[in-house]
């Protein structure tokens, strides 16, 4: 069995730089009466990302109707169950096997739902209580430029040659494992290094992953995000991957919906059809 490689999320943070947005990226919003949806649509059609700060709290309603609005909500292991609150759990508490989500340790980068056949285009992550001590810190990347950096045989294995992808035991459905390549047509993305069943790589395979680590972690490519409480960050599960340093405040406290865009209605204008790449280096 190969060792997963493991990085230092808080050493890469700090020598990353911090993420900056496009102003259409970000919103205030003081009342639930003045959301303007369409706004969210154009930043997340052309950038894939959008951070909203909410001067109010009304028990996760104005959220819960955001996303509605935006697309189709993808449920967990029970029907209805879209809303997922993320904190951390001990495992005295539990007797079942304990989420990523739910635990206070490193969450390297990965794509959400990786291992379901269709994954969500997007999730949301709304901040009750943020990490007073320091932790929990964001770490985003944006796929395109790690492509334009990848070697033309590196790509083209891992857009070509499927891996097996084991689901987490936590959220087994009936079936144990799917079949995916890491980079579709499209060069959407599909990760998370710890469910990939290394016994059945190639050796070609592993070169491209390797290559493709060793940009995602550089902090070249990373950008760092601290979410403040009331804000809820809209992104990409396809075309971004991301990651969150180590949980210090045992209170810290997200919610989260993932969804489906919504068609045609989330490409209403065609030049919003083509998303670009948001400027990180501003």
């Amino acid at each position: 069995m190969r060792k997963v490689p493991q990085y230092n999320l808080e050493g890469i943070f700090s020598k990353s730089q911090k993420l900056k947005l496009h102003e259409i990226c970000c919103y205030a919003i003081t009342h639930q009466e003045t959301i303007h949806y369409n706004l969210f649509l154009e930043a997340l059609n052309k950038y894939g990302i959008c951070i909203l700060s909410l001067n109010y709290r009304d028990n996760s309603a104005t959220f819960k109707q955001i996303i509605k609005n935006l697309g189709t909500l993808h449920s967990h292991k029970e029907k209805d169950s879209f809303l997922w609150n993320i904190k951390v759990l001990r495992l005295e508490k539990s007797t079942q096997p304990l989420a990523r989500s739910h635990k206070d340790r490193e969450f390297h980068f990965h794509t959400d739902c990786s291992y379901e056949e269709n994954v969500p285009d997007y999730f949301a992550l709304y901040v009750l209580h943020a990490d007073q001590k320091s932790g929990g810190k964001n770490l985003i990347v944006v796929i395109k430029s790690v492509i334009g950096a990848l070697s033309k045989e590196s790509l083209k294995t891992l857009q070509s040659d499927p891996v097996t992808i084991k689901v987490p035991q936590e959220f087994y459905k009936g079936i144990a494992s799917i079949q995916a390549c890491i980079i579709d047509e499209n060069n959407n993305i599909r990760y998370r290094r710890e469910i990939i069943d290394s016994n059945h790589l190639t050796s070609k395979q592993v070169k491209a992953i390797g290559e493709l680590e060793r940009l995602v972690y550089s902090p070249e490519f990373c950008r760092g995000l601290i979410l403040s409480d009331d804000q809820i960050l809209i992104l990409s599960n396809k075309k971004y991957l991301h990651a969150r340093t180590h949980i210090k405040d045992p209170e810290r406290h997200l919610q989260r919906i993932r969804f489906f865009k919504a068609s045609p209605t989330i490409a209403s204008t065609p030049s919003e059809t083509k998303q670009e790449s948001p400027n990180l280096n501003k």
